[in-house]
């Protein structure tokens, strides 16, 4: 039998978050974006401290931090060779040059 190691957890109101992001962008004809980062105390994976849901990329990347490393995750329609239209979610890792050696192992 193999045992299980997790470093990292996620909170029921961050669960919560996605599940009302993922039921949002299931029929949205444009992109939308949210930033997560991880604790570094309590070491859980949750939203920042804003709460915002992006619609605008260009104001996505002014939000992201310029020394510390997030996970966008992005949701944007694709209209199909079939005609029907698809949300695919996209996990973005954003990791900037002058990140410290902490905050890269982190991530």
């Amino acid at each position: 039998m193999a045992s299980e190691s997790r470093l990292y957890t996620v909170s029921t109101p961050t669960k919560e978050h996605l599940r009302k992001f993922r039921l949002s962008t299931s029929r949205s004809d444009k992109p939308q974006a949210v930033i997560y980062l991880i604790d570094k105390v309590t070491l859980e994976i949750r939203q920042d401290e804003e709460g915002i849901v992006y619609h605008d990329l260009e104001e996505l990347g002014e939000e992201l931090p310029d020394h510390a490393p997030r996970f966008v995750l992005l949701s944007y329609p694709l209209t199909l060779s079939s005609g029907r239209l698809s949300v695919p979610y996209v996990l973005l890792y954003y990791l900037p040059a002058t990140c410290n050696a902490e905050a890269r192992m982190l991530y």
